[in-house]
């Protein structure tokens, strides 16, 4: 019998402007559909959100590494068998290259102790 996998990403954005301009910009690019919101809950800043082929998107804003001032996640939907039994692929990596090669946004990826893994310049 084969397994199902999930797929799960963390990708911090080094951008200027602010996030509704980064949404623009990734939208453009990758295609999406990334709407920005105010959170209901605190830190009441702004969020974006986007679904599209059973993935989950948030664009949020970041203060974890200096200056990347916004984190891009995505997580395949239908995910808790895969996440409990351990299936999930992370596409980090991939992710960070893609979006600089495409959007000419500078990325980071960082490992869960927070060490640098990954880092490419536009």
């Amino acid at each position: 019998m084969q397994k199902i996998f999930g797929a799960e990403a963390k990708v911090y954005l080094n951008y200027e402007g602010d996030i509704h301009s980064l949404a623009e910009k990734l939208n453009k690019k990758l295609h999406i559909d990334i709407t920005i919101e105010n959170r209901e809950d605190p830190p009441y800043d702004f969020t974006g959100m986007c679904q599209t082929l059973g993935i989950e998107i948030w664009l949020n804003s970041s203060d974890k590494e200096p200056r990347y001032a916004y984190e891009l996640e995505l997580r395949t939907e239908l995910r808790i068998g895969e996440f409990m039994n351990g299936q999930m692929h992370d596409l980090s990596l991939w992710l960070a290259r893609f979006i600089t090669m495409v959007c000419k946004v500078e990325t980071l990826v960082l490992l869960e102790n927070d060490e640098v893994v990954f880092k490419i310049d536009s």
